[in-house]
């Protein structure tokens, strides 16, 4: 019976870290989420160490954890996506300043080049 003691409270811990990463990642503290992988993997390999199969109050723990699991992946890859999208669009913005083409009246385009500065430029 004290196995099965030890793994509840394996799996508390292990449901508890997953809220807090959770937590952590919607703040956007990823050094913080790293951390919290260390301390993820040694709960879950105590768990995975003393795992009794026949318990189904476990199996339903087990569970609970794998779906809090999913989630906190899905909204890992989220925010990466998100990371990925805003770094591309800031590029694009950044290289699109740098661009200005004027016509001629005669329709001929002019290019160029602006120079970088947060300043107003006016006539």
């Amino acid at each position: 019976m004290k196995g099965l003691s030890r793994q509840r409270v394996a799996a508390r811990r292990i449901l508890a870290l997953l809220d807090q990463e959770r937590q952590v990642l919607l703040s956007g503290n990823y050094a913080a989420a790293r951390s919290l992988e260390h301390h993820l993997s040694r709960e879950t390999g105590v768990l995975a160490a003393s795992l009794a199969a026949d318990d189904p109050a476990m199996a339903a723990l087990l569970e609970r954890i794998a779906e809090l699991a999913r989630r906190n992946c899905a909204l890992a890859e989220a925010a990466q996506r998100g990371l990925q999208t805003g770094a591309r669009l800031h590029e694009e913005l950044r290289r699109k300043r740098s661009e200005l083409a004027t016509y001629t009246g005669t329709g001929r385009r002019l290019d160029h080049g602006v120079r970088s500065g947060s300043e107003d430029r006016r006539a």
